[in-house]
């Protein structure tokens, strides 16, 4: 009788939402042609996030801020404070049912964090607790539902203020921070907020961080002063100074709207309690909770800038070939071999550092682990890491000398030496093949240059 009550109490006001009774543990969401057309598109993987909006006048009880994430065929809504969490059990008409899975865990605060699904599993990443944002990952274990730490190999941590600066990649499993902005709210004023400029991406498959560029100054410009921010297919939307611009990740380029689009986006999103993106249209339900609109985001709207998100790692050895080619022909010329020790090894300044590629890492990773055990890394180890174990010979020859020679290039530059710190020699199970190693007098200086 209880549910009954409040099912036509809810009904029966002009309301978008209420609780039932029975301690909040089903929740009721007027159904309308948003919810309904969201349901029949297929998920993205982005969880739509709620506007702060005052307390309806006529609500039984206000919802606070909250999340909805569409997961395959199913519907959930996150509360964020808490991280409690409600699915969708039955669609009418007229209302949707929302059934409570867990109970609240007073570590969770997903209000600052990136809400996503990915291969069916619900995501929280980042927060803010204590005085301090983090970079902490969860993910929702549906067998005793609760929100639980997924280990990384480091901590990294987006921007929250006022937008989260995070993007899933769900194709390639990778979430992308373009810098990080690490806040503590217990440090004086002009400390209180530290960035780092590097561009990461986390491989969710593997739970590693690695380093990919470093954020364009422009578009870091650009993003100080956002008025909101909705993910996208290649990246996010954003607007600055009452123009919308798409940064697109995958192919490394900020886009710009032009005026009149961008001026019909931004009064849609600003009203709205709900926006999001799919196949190239702008889905919105106003903050009255009445009015669903919905924008074409036409790809003829958008000018490419001259600038790009980031700059690519992988953009920075071909620059310095020449270089290259110039210490190793003075090498030869002088015929003089300099000797140098660990001891010797000096780091140029950091804004001058070559930074390496995800592939890289991983060989230097490898390499380095075998090494301290006094070991070699064979072919088919660094044909798995770099990911071509299934490509051809040929193509696996060359992707592993690009690689090395890439690397050891980078090495000469940030420790300032013309060692070569990969180093191979020849099987002595079968001489036709060689097996890998980092120079040992270097092991130490590369850890550091690469943590």
């Amino acid at each position: 009788m209880k549910f009954i009550y409040c099912l036509l109490f809810a009904l029966s006001l002009n309301t978008q939402f209420a609780f039932s009774a029975d301690k909040d543990s089903v929740l009721f969401i007027k159904n309308n042609g948003f919810f309904i057309d969201l349901m029949k598109h297929e998920s993205s993987g982005y969880a739509i996030t709620s506007t702060n909006l005052p307390k309806e006048a006529n609500s039984i009880s206000p919802l606070s801020q909250h999340h909805l994430i569409k997961s395959r065929n199913e519907l959930f809504l996150l509360i964020d404070q808490g991280g409690v969490l409600y699915k969708a059990s039955t669609f009418t008409d007229s209302i949707v049912t929302f059934t409570k899975l867990n109970t609240s865990q007073k570590e969770i605060d997903a209000t600052h964090s990136y809400v996503y699904t990915l291969n069916n599993q619900l995501y929280i990443q980042g927060g803010y607790a204590d005085g301090q944002n983090n970079g902490t990952l969860r993910n929702f274990n549906q067998k005793n539902t609760q929100w639980e730490i997924v280990p990384l190999n480091k901590q990294v941590v987006q921007q929250y203020k006022p937008f989260e600066l995070i993007w899933l990649d769900a194709m390639a499993e990778k979430i992308i921070v373009p810098f990080q902005a690490t806040l503590n709210d217990g440090i004086i004023e002009e400390k209180k907020l530290t960035l780092d400029k590097k561009t990461y991406a986390l491989n969710l498959k593997t739970s590693t961080w690695t380093v990919i560029g470093k954020i364009n100054k422009q578009t870091l410009e650009l993003l100080n002063d956002i008025q909101f921010k909705i993910d996208y297919a290649n990246g996010f939307l954003v607007e600055s100074k009452n123009i919308v611009y798409m940064l697109d990740f995958k192919t490394n380029q900020v886009l710009k709207m032009n005026n009149d689009l961008s001026a019909h986006v931004s009064k849609s999103v600003k009203s709205s309690r709900y926006g999001y993106v799919y196949n190239d249209m702008l889905y919105s339900l106003d903050s009255t909770l009445e009015k669903y609109d919905s924008i074409s985001l036409d790809k003829s709207s958008f000018s490419v800038e001259a600038v790009s998100v980031y700059n690519d790692n992988s953009n920075y050895y071909y620059p310095l070939i020449p270089l290259g080619l110039l210490l190793i022909g003075g090498f030869f010329l002088s015929k003089r071999k300099k000797q140098h020790t660990a001891q010797k090894i000096t780091t140029i300044n950091a804004e001058n550092e070559v930074e390496f590629t995800e592939g890289e890492l991983a060989l230097i990773s490898l390499l380095v682990t075998k090494s301290k055990k006094n070991k070699t890394a064979v072919i088919s180890e660094i044909n798995y890491v770099l990911g071509i174990k299934d490509k051809n010979t040929g193509l696996q020859k060359k992707v592993r000398s690009d690689t090395i020679n890439s690397i050891n290039e980078k090495f000469k530059i940030n420790l300032q030496s013309e060692e070569l710190i990969i180093q191979s020699i020849r099987s002595e199970i079968d001489k036709r093949y060689l097996e890998y190693f980092i120079n040992k007098e270097f092991i130490k200086a590369v850890e550091q240059n690469i943590n």
